[in-house]
């Protein structure tokens, strides 16, 4: 069962089975409990393993009517990203400068809608990503090099009819993802309607540069607990 209740915690869990695979979860609430505005916060500790991928995030409801990204998409947390993308945001929010954070030391969020100025033939979904910021103007994860996977942090998104911003809670001090609301428009107006929770703890890939999971004799525990999820 890779979904658990442990003390009052909920978990997905990552199971290796008898045939060397492993398996994981997703968490949705399609169908099930969507809402439209709100400050979202979600207490979750994030795994500590070389190739998870873990993300906390919310889909528009109708998104099997219209596919993504033209469902839109929150990011209330995404874990680790590339080197290079780390490498290119990392003076500012706790970096170093000094291009050397791993993917257990930043975190990050997002907000992805359909625009026509996005549809170019290298990006044929149309998909536009306020996290898109080649010259570091104002996307702006946080690093902490003591890691960020030993602790519950709180993620949080603020989401009004007029705006969007996303923060995370470490030690009890609020740290900005943006340096400022991204402001909801007629081009993103898939922000106007109501969203459904996704919780899901993804492995392999090359989003975070990792493509194993590390030694999978390690016996490590690869789990997402999440104590809550809070809607205000």
């Amino acid at each position: 069962n890779n979904v658990r209740k442990e003390a009052g915690i909920l978990k997905i869990k990552v199971i290796k089975e008898s045939n060397r695979n492993f398996t994981s979860a997703r968490i949705k609430t399609q169908d099930k409990f969507e809402f439209k505005y709100g400050r979202v916060e979600i207490r979750a500790k994030l795994p500590a393993v070389q190739g998870s991928w873990p993300a906390l995030w919310m889909l528009g409801k109708n998104f099997s009517d219209v596919s993504w990204p033209k469902s839109g998409e929150i990011d209330i947390m995404e874990m680790g990203q590339r080197q290079s993308f780390r490498d290119l945001h990392d003076e500012h929010n706790g970096g170093n400068g000094l291009n050397n954070s791993t993917v257990n030391q930043v975190v990050g969020s997002n907000a992805i809608f359909y625009a026509d100025e996005a549809l170019v033939p290298e990006n044929p979904t149309g998909a536009a990503s306020i996290s898109w910021d080649p010259n570091d103007d104002y996307c702006r994860p946080y690093y902490n090099y003591n890691n960020l996977t030993d602790r519950f942090l709180k993620y949080r998104v603020y989401w009004n009819p007029d705006s969007i911003l996303f923060s995370v809670i470490d030690n009890e001090v609020e740290h900005f993802l943006f340096t400022d609301v991204f402001n909801i428009d007629s081009v993103s107006d898939e922000f106007h309607s109501p969203f459904y929770f996704v919780s899901n703890l993804a492995l392999g890939g090359n989003f975070t540069d990792a493509y194993s999971l590390g030694d999978p004799a390690s016996g490590s525990q690869i789990s997402l607990p999440v104590s809550y999820t809070h809607l205000r």
